[in-house]
């Protein structure tokens, strides 16, 4: 029998069995990080239960890290890594630890290790899982309890969402990425019309999004609503397994695609060569515009945003002077990304009232730039080259803004707090924030040229 969608087939692939409004499905891959596990790992001590599948559980540690050698990791952070070196321990499962050359952000390293691979079920107790689904495999977040129970039964209990394919044609303008890509569908859709679905994006563009882009979209697919979000694998996934097996994934793949039926619940077009550099003004990655037009009028319910962010709206969001520049996370810490800011920023500094900071998202990372000698480009800027590590993503590792200070960011999330009590967070590309980092205010990379 042919499945609906590719979607549809992983999903059939994985069940165990049918129940009231919910199924049973085999996890392939567990993945963990040191601040949603503790709770789960306690629960089975408390069941004195033991971890069903070491062999397919990582961990690694990611959010609370300090990314500055100057910065301590405090009490209450200690415990937590020391409780997740314990659990690594005792429960026998992989840990890439600080020390380890594989250590990095979870969502990084496990498409750059290819711990993932199509057609597989990949779980973390973290929202931006499905990044991972760059790669054609069905990857979500889950929550405390979901950890503890893959931990104990390698199974989870999921309802089946419906299905939504987002059609993307058409050619990139210059300093156009997948991130400006993701942040169109917000600003057009909202971020809430997800809710429900899993996002299968269908590339039609004319030379093919990497699969580092397709991971940056992916990762956006939680801000859209959705909890599932995937690219079905081409030769463009093909390629990325070469020298890890590339002739199996190839069989796989193929596998994976025969007997489809393209049949969705809704589907939506974007055509790329309409989008130009994209920015946030608000606080949600739906509040989004071009870099060149004014701030949207809201209604009188959202006026608040206008307070928190410290702008008027019918004014321009470029020119707005800003204080940070953060270049990094799951979203855009990749070599990639890293490369394509550093193209920006060669030849110029930083300006003075701007404090800037790159940091790369995972060790193979930071040793990849190095080796090209980018790290000595952002340094002669003026930029900050850090550790790896989710950094000023989220504000629990001492990498934050001080109150009322203005962001530009690479990452996923501006909302209120994120990245510190206060502080003014506008998402957009690493070109953007290179170049913004450059001017002192929000600009477009062809600003520089």
């Amino acid at each position: 029998m042919m499945a609906r969608n590719y979607f549809s087939k992983l999903w059939n692939q994985h069940l165990i069995s049918e129940r009231e409004n919910e199924d049973l499905l085999y996890i392939d891959l567990h993945l963990l990080h040191e601040v949603s596990s503790p709770q789960a790992f306690s629960g089975l001590e408390d069941k004195k239960r033991t971890v069903r599948r070491p062999s397919r559980t990582v961990g690694t540690i990611d959010h609370i890290v300090p990314t500055n050698d100057d910065k301590d990791i405090d009490e209450k952070s200690y415990k937590l890594i020391k409780t997740m070196r314990d659990n690594s321990i005792k429960y026998d499962f992989k840990l890439l630890d600080t020390n380890s050359y594989e250590h990095g952000i979870v969502h990084v390293i496990a498409l750059e290790q290819r711990l993932v691979k199509p057609g597989m079920t990949v779980v973390c107790g973290d929202s931006h899982t499905c990044t991972l689904g760059a790669i054609g495999c069905i990857s979500w977040g889950i929550g405390t309890s979901q950890v503890e129970h893959v931990l104990a039964t390698q199974t989870l209990a999921m309802q089946k969402p419906k299905q939504l394919q987002i059609e993307i044609s058409g050619k990139l303008n210059k300093h156009v990425t997948a991130k400006d890509i993701a942040l169109e569908i917000l600003e057009k859709h909202g971020s809430r019309f997800g809710e429900g679905y899993a996002i299968e994006f269908f590339d039609q563009t004319d030379s093919k999004l990497s699969i580092d882009e397709r991971a940056t979209i992916c990762n956006m697919g939680i801000e859209m609503g959705a909890r599932y979000a995937y690219f079905k694998p081409d030769m463009t996934t093909i390629q990325f397994y070469k020298s890890h097996n590339m002739n199996k994934v190839r069989d796989v793949v193929n596998s994976l695609n025969e007997r489809l039926i393209n049949d969705f619940d809704q589907k939506i077009s974007i055509n790329v060569s309409d989008i130009s550099c994209k920015v946030s003004w608000g606080t949600n990655p739906e509040d989004t515009i071009s870099i060149n037009d004014t701030i949207p009028q809201m209604t009188l319910s959202n006026t608040q945003k206008y307070d928190y962010m410290g702008i008027e709206p019918d004014t321009l969001i470029k020119g707005l002077k800003i204080d940070l520049a953060f270049i990094g996370s799951c979203t855009n810490g990749r070599y990639s990304d890293i490369k394509a800011a550093a193209e920006i920023i060669k030849g110029h500094k930083v300006n003075n009232d701007v404090t800037a900071i790159v940091v790369p998202g995972s060790e193979k990372v930071k040793r990849d730039c190095e080796n090209e000698g980018l790290d000595s480009i952002f340094i002669e800027a003026g930029f900050e080259w850090r550790k790896p590590g989710c950094s000023m993503c989220v504000s629990i590792n001492g990498d934050m803004g001080k109150p009322g200070q203005r962001i530009v960011s690479t990452s996923n999330r501006n909302f209120e707090g994120r990245q510190g009590p206060r502080v003014k967070t506008h998402l957009a590309s690493p070109q953007v924030v290179a170049a913004s980092a450059v001017k002192g205010e929000i600009c477009n990379p062809a600003d520089l040229e």
